[in-house]
C-alpha cells in the first residue's frame, strides 16, 4: 500500500489542544484552527525561503547543514524583531 499523501496542513485538533493549554483561552470557534493552520503554513514557507536565500547568498558551493541552520536562526531572529516592532507601533 503506498504511503498516504500529506497535504501540508496542521491538524485542527492539535491546534485546538495547543491553544487550550493556555488558561486564558476559553472556547475556540470552529473557524479558528483552519485560520491558524493557514497562517502557520504561510509563515513556515516564508521562513524556509528566507533561510534558503540567506544560505544561497554565501556561495554557490554545497553548504553544510550547520550553515542552513545558522541561516534559519538568523531569519527567525529577524522575524521576531519585525513582529516586536509591529507590536510596539500599535
Amino acid at each position: 500500500m503506498p504511503p498516504k499523501a500529506q497535504d501540508g496542513r496542521f491538524p485542527s485538533a492539535r491546534i485546538k489542544r495547543i491553544m487550550q493549554v493556555d488558561p486564558d483561552v476559553g472556547q475556540i470557534a470552529k473557524e479558528t484552527p483552519p485560520v491558524v493552520s493557514a497562517v502557520l503554513e504561510q509563515y513556515l514557507s516564508e521562513l524556509i525561503a528566507a533561510a534558503a536565500d540567506s544560505a544561497r547568498g554565501a556561495a554557490a558551493a554545497p553548504r553544510p547543514a550547520a550553515t542552513l541552520s545558522e541561516s534559519l536562526l538568523l531569519t527567525v531572529d529577524h522575524s521576531r524583531r519585525a513582529i516586536a516592532q509591529r507590536a510596539a507601533a500599535r
